[in-house]
């Protein structure tokens, strides 16, 4: 299969789509949100802004 445009359009829209429904699964079982971006500006030592766009961004 080769890689095209539109096929990459989709793959980053279903990325995108996923991460959102695994966050509100996670709000749900967790009652917390943005605990995944928090997690990841902590390790990294970075603001959450750039732990969202590290989570989206994955």
């Amino acid at each position: 299969m080769q890689l095209t445009r539109k096929t990459a359009i989709a793959a980053a829209i279903a990325g995108i789509i996923g991460t959102i429904v695994f966050d509100l699964v996670g709000f749900i079982a967790m009652g917390q949100w943005w605990d995944i971006p928090a997690l990841l500006a902590g390790k990294i030592g970075v603001g959450l802004s750039a732990g969202v766009l590290f989570h989206y961004g994955n």
